[in-house]
């Protein structure tokens, strides 16, 4: 009998008291003494750890690069291409190769339509402990994409230049429409001016513009097909 009062006591106890309630001396100083004591051991004996709250998902956190560059599905990229050094809009096109699982490649052939004949060219993407990088792309250089992790607010130097994850869930409207959850990478350049590129998950590069004095390009995505 004298263990249950004990057991209901020590329950009481983890109760929120009401206002105006006696604190626990005082209500085991009118209490018999020997159970008084028996609570006092019991309350010494039990344990009371406050809960560890479960882990929120970070906002400035996003998904791993490759869901952003899927450079392994054979892609082909129809972008809308627009440049102060020509007149009119053009199509970039880019074409992924066959995924190599041995250097983590993919060979990607870009293309430029114009009135003439059409501009061929090649760089190579690569899969690395850094994140996604580039030997070219498509309105600039060799360059690293995406980082591994992918954090927003996070940069890196490349030469002079100096990038900063911008986004990690912006939206951007392209010629092919409207793409949500991406990530926008800002580049500045070191002789003046910007870049912006932006990657749609499950998509890639869906859009990139290139601001400097003497030069502005753009291009924007039309249509993709992935394998």
């Amino acid at each position: 009998m004298i263990k249950c009062v004990i057991s209901l006591i020590v329950s009481l106890m983890m109760l929120p008291a009401p206002a105006g309630a006696q604190s626990l001396e005082g209500v085991l100083a009118a209490t018999d003494p020997a159970l008084a004591a028996a609570v006092r051991a019991a309350v010494q004996d039990k344990q009371f750890a406050a809960p560890v709250p479960a882990p929120m998902e970070s906002s400035k956190a996003a998904p791993g690069p490759e869901l952003y560059a899927p450079f392994h599905r054979d892609g082909i990229y129809n972008y809308e291409y627009t440049s102060t050094e020509f007149t009119g809009t053009r199509t970039l096109r880019l074409e992924f190769g066959t995924y190599s699982a041995k250097d983590a490649s993919v060979t990607v052939r870009k293309t430029v339509f114009n009135a003439n004949t059409p501009q061929v060219t090649a760089f190579k993407v690569y899969f690395t402990r850094r994140g996604i990088e580039a030997d070219g792309s498509p309105l600039a250089g060799p360059r690293l994409e995406m980082p591994s992790p992918l954090t927003y607010n996070q940069t890196w130097d490349e030469g002079q230049d100096r990038n900063r994850v911008a986004a990690v869930n912006t939206e951007i409207r392209t010629a092919s429409g409207i793409h949500k959850g991406c990530v926008r990478i800002i580049t500045r350049l070191a002789g003046g001016g910007t870049m912006n590129r932006y990657y749609a998950p499950g998509v890639g590069l869906v859009a990139e513009q290139l601001l400097t004095k003497d030069k502005q390009e753009m291009i924007s995505l039309v249509s993709c097909l992935l394998k």
